[in-house]
């Protein structure tokens, strides 16, 4: 008599147990998102943009390499209302990395999903080119 009477208290608790678990509504967090670009500066190119569009919300985080030292690439990361000479209309600049003798610069801001923003690649060397990647992060 006392063993019928523990089994539905058995039953009972896992039965909660699977119900708990199957009813765990916290909420998932967005994948990370990546994505590269390519691209070439000679010594007659003042500049080369990429547009991205978010598709999460976080920050985003951007990190252009090449593979000379000599040559003086910089990043700018603006919205998409910028041109290439950062004044046009409600062109707002979030961040930017100008240094001299690296091979990689990193800029970084936080975006909102569907967010547009702009990356301006910039060459200060007047006699050199060279390729870069921009390796493009929202976590």
């Amino acid at each position: 008599f006392r063993t019928t009477r523990k089994l539905p208290v058995f039953a009972l608790a896992a039965l909660i147990a699977v119900s708990a678990a199957a009813c765990d509504s916290s909420p998932s967090e967005p994948s990370d998102f990546s994505t590269t670009f390519n691209g070439s500066v000679s010594a007659a190119t003042i500049f080369q943009q990429h547009n991205l569009t978010a598709s999460r919300s976080g920050t985003l985080t951007a990190v252009i390499t090449w593979n000379n030292a000599a040559v003086d690439l910089d990043i700018a990361l603006t919205n998409n209302s910028c041109d290439s000479d950062f004044l046009g209309g409600g062109c707002v600049i979030h961040d930017g990395s100008f240094a001299v003798g690296v091979t990689s610069e990193t800029v970084s801001t936080v975006v909102t999903d569907g967010q547009a923003v702009r990356f301006f690649v910039l060459n200060f060397s007047q006699n050199a080119s060279t390729n870069y990647t921009i390796t493009v992060t929202i976590n």
